[in-house]
C-alpha cells in the first residue's frame, strides 16, 4: 500500500463511520480534497479547465467545477455512505461474486468511489467508470495511478454516458451524480433512463429516488431557521410533488422517453395553491429531497443539491393564480417549466 492509500484509508475509515462527528468529517473532507489535488497534474485555476461541455440533453461541467464538489461535505459524506451501504448488500446476497459498480460522471477524481478500495479488495469489487470531459478524463487516469488502484478497474471510458451502449449487463449498482438542485441543467435524468433500461431490475440505482416537491415558504421564518441554535423552526408546508427520478419511474416511461430523445416532455403535473396560504406564506419553492440509499438522505440544505430554488413571490395577499401547473423536460436545457392557471 503505497503512501496516498495510506492517507485514503484514514480518511475514509471516517466517512464511511456514521457515528463520525461533524467535526471530524469536516477535517476528513479537507484533507480529501487536499490529497485529491496531489493525485493530478491540472491546474484548476486555468480557464480552460472551468470550460464545461454542452451536449443536445445538458451540461457537463469542467473539472475546476467537478473539483469545488468535494467541498460539499454532506454531499460527499453521504454519498460514500450510501454507496458503501449498498454494496455491502449486495455482497451479503452475492458474497463469492464480484461486486461491479458502474460510476457514470466521476469527473478527474472518481470521488465516491475511492474509499470503497479501502475496505474491499479488487477480487471482492470492480468498477466501470465513465467520464464525458477529456480533461477530466485524463486526470482521472492519473488520480487511479496516484492510488495503485488500477487493478480494481474493469472498463475506462471517455463517453457521453446519455447515449452509452454497456459492453454487459452484469452491473449491480449505478451511480450517476451529473446533477444540481432541481435537476436543473445537467445530465442527471438522462443518464440514468440510458443505463437503466440496459440493466436487470435488481441493478441498484445511486440516488435511489430523486423527488422535487412545490413548497411554500415563510421567508422570514426561514431566515430565523437558519440562524437559530434552539429548536426548529417550522417556515415550510409541502403542496405536492412536482417529479421524481428512481427506477420504477423510469421502467414506466422508457419507451417513450426514447423514442424523442435527448428531447422529452413528461406529464404535467397540476397543484392547487390553497388560497388562504398567502396569510402565512409568501414564496414558492422547489425542493430537492435525494435518498441516496436506505437511510442516507440529503434534506433541505443539507448540500449545494437540496437548496430550496425559489420560483414565485407572492405579491401583498394575492395568489397569482388558484394552480401551479409544472413539466419536467429533457433537452439542451433540461428542468422544470411553470405556468399558473385558474
Amino acid at each position: 500500500m503505497n503512501n496516498a492509500k495510506k492517507q485514503l484509508s484514514s480518511i475514509s475509515s471516517i466517512l464511511l463511520n456514521n457515528e463520525s462527528s461533524f467535526g471530524e468529517a469536516f477535517q476528513a473532507i479537507k484533507l480529501y480534497k487536499e490529497l485529491l489535488q496531489k493525485a493530478t497534474s491540472l491546474d484548476f485555476d486555468q480557464e480552460e479547465n472551468r470550460e464545461n461541455i454542452y451536449t443536445h440533453s445538458g451540461k457537463a461541467i469542467g473539472p475546476t467545477w467537478a473539483n469545488l464538489c468535494v467541498d460539499d461535505l454532506q454531499r460527499t459524506r453521504k454519498f460514500c455512505s450510501g454507496l458503501y451501504k449498498a454494496v455491502i448488500e449486495k455482497r451479503k446476497a452475492n458474497p463469492n461474486q464480484k461486486t461491479h459498480v458502474l460510476y457514470a460522471g466521476t469527473g478527474p477524481f472518481a470521488t465516491l468511489i475511492l474509499p470503497l478500495t479501502t475496505v474491499f479488495t479488487s477480487s471482492e469489487i470492480t468498477f466501470t467508470l465513465l467520464e464525458i470531459n477529456t480533461k477530466s478524463f485524463h486526470a482521472l487516469k492519473e488520480t487511479l495511478a496516484y492510488f495503485g488502484i488500477e487493478e480494481y478497474i474493469y472498463g475506462l471510458e471517455n463517453v457521453d454516458a446519455t447515449n452509452y451502449i454497456l459492453p454487459s449487463k452484469n452491473i449491480d449498482i449505478v451511480v450517476v451524480e451529473a446533477m444540481m438542485f432541481s435537476l436543473k441543467g445537467e445530465h442527471q435524468v438522462p443518464i440514468a433512463y440510458n443505463l437503466i433500461k440496459q440493466l436487470p431490475c435488481e441493478t441498484i440505482l445511486i440516488p435511489e429516488d430523486i423527488t422535487l416537491n412545490l413548497l411554500v415558504v415563510n421567508s422570514e421564518r426561514r431566515h430565523t431557521s437558519k440562524i437559530s441554535t434552539g429548536s426548529p423552526i417550522s417556515y415550510y408546508k409541502r403542496l405536492g410533488t412536482l417529479f421524481k427520478l428512481n427506477k420504477d419511474e423510469i421502467r414506466q416511461n422508457s419507451n417513450s422517453f426514447f423514442e424523442t430523445f435527448p428531447y422529452y416532455e413528461f406529464k404535467e403535473t397540476k397543484i392547487e395553491i390553497p388560497i388562504n396560504i398567502v396569510q402565512n406564506f409568501n414564496e414558492l419553492h422547489v425542493e430537492t429531497r435525494i435518498t441516496i440509499f436506505n437511510d442516507e438522505v440529503l434534506e433541505i440544505d443539507e448540500s449545494g443539491l437540496t437548496v430550496l430554488d425559489k420560483i414565485h413571490q407572492f405579491k401583498s395577499m394575492m395568489l397569482p393564480s388558484k394552480f401551479l401547473i409544472s413539466q419536467y423536460m429533457c433537452g439542451q436545457n433540461p428542468g422544470l417549466y411553470f405556468r399558473f392557471e385558474n
